[in-house]
């Protein structure tokens, strides 16, 4: 864990940098700050505590859950998405995801793209997209009056 939040850290103010790969670099600068992926590893081990020896399904709402409660008490870590796992769940079930825009250092890049995590379960990935699209049709309705 320490390795995981010290080198988010580290790394922050050189993510989104494609062009330099110097090894030459400061450990902690005025820009280094923790990420989405430093709350969200801490959400992951906070559930996963929680709720040792439990069911699937258990375990799975504990990550929700917790997932949540990180991000709305960290809001401006730097998410991707974050509406849709923050304020929108779809039968009890969300999606998390990160506009893909922001991963390209060429404008334009990735505009009209999203990341997902990798998923095994075909059936998972399915539900994932079903959620997706009824966030989407939401936000273009309530938030964009469309």
């Amino acid at each position: 864990m320490y390795g995981a939040l010290l080198g988010d850290m580290i790394g922050a103010p050189y993510e989104f940098d494609m062009g330099n790969k110097t090894k030459e670099f400061p450990l902690f600068c005025s820009e280094s700050h923790y990420t989405d992926d430093s709350v969200m590893t801490i959400a992951v081990a906070e559930a996963l505590l929680d709720s040792q020896f439990q069911d699937d399904e258990t375990i799975k709402a504990g990550l929700v859950d917790s997932m949540r409660k990180w991000g709305k008490k960290y809001p401006d870590a730097g998410y991707g998405g974050s509406e849709a796992l923050q304020e929108f769940d779809d039968h009890g079930d969300t999606v998390m995801f990160a506009c893909g825009e922001p991963f390209y250092g060429t404008p334009g890049k990735g505009k009209n793209e999203v990341r997902m995590a990798y998923v095994i379960k075909r059936e998972d990935l399915e539900r994932a997209m079903d959620i997706l699209a009824v966030a989407i049709e939401r936000y273009r309705r309530e938030v964009m009056g469309l």
